[in-house]
């Protein structure tokens, strides 16, 4: 179980299990835009939309990880990892 964890959007999603479709999906029930490759992109660090879709994102992420009965260990606001020195 992840616990005391902050994820970065792209750790979240690849962690989820879920589809980009199934991403967007979550996101435009929660009051998102854009479309699913504005969604991959962002997720994937290519393009950053603002806070609010940010937070939305995370937010559709970690309601799956507690459908899923495990922690929501996605950071809200932006969190960057420095890049793998290897």
């Amino acid at each position: 179980m992840l616990t005391h964890l902050s994820l970065t959007l792209a750790e979240g999603m690849r962690l989820s299990r879920l589809s980009y479709t199934e991403l967007w999906t979550r996101c435009l029930a929660l009051g998102g835009s854009g479309t699913v490759a504005q969604l991959r992109r962002h997720v994937e660090g290519d393009e950053c939309l603002d806070n609010h879709e940010h937070n939305i994102i995370a937010q559709a992420l970690n309601e799956t990880y507690l459908e899923q009965g495990r922690d929501h260990p996605v950071a809200y606001g932006h969190l960057h990892r420095p890049p793998d020195p290897s």
